[in-house]
């Protein structure tokens, strides 16, 4: 990508507690947030519902970085301190996302 290109950027930190979503549009070196909501994440049975209620009536993004409250060592994760599945591969296929990334929450601090 360009300087001069835009893309729809999705991040999301997923926690036992509550989850915070954020949608921006990156432009060279800068974003700007175009929505940002939080959920709480045990009223939902996997992640794919939640980011679907969250992205409807909104821009696609073409990426997301998903960080989450426990290992990754795979695509699919399960939340260390809560029933939430958390399938990359799905979210991908569902939501119609290019590329999703899986991270630790505390990688993603750092």
């Amino acid at each position: 990508m360009t300087g001069n290109e835009s893309s729809i950027v999705l991040g999301a930190d997923v926690g036992g507690t509550k989850t915070l979503l954020r949608l921006a549009r990156r432009v060279g070196r800068s974003c700007e947030t175009l929505a940002e909501a939080r959920y709480e994440s045990n009223t939902w049975p996997t992640l794919v519902p939640m980011l679907q209620a969250f992205l409807q009536d909104r821009p696609a993004p073409q990426a997301a970085c998903i960080a989450v409250a426990c290992p990754v060592e795979s695509r699919q994760v399960r939340l260390t301190n809560l029933d939430l599945t958390v399938d990359a591969d799905e979210i991908e296929r569902v939501c119609g996302i290019r590329t999703v990334r899986l991270i630790n929450d505390f990688v993603a601090v750092g």
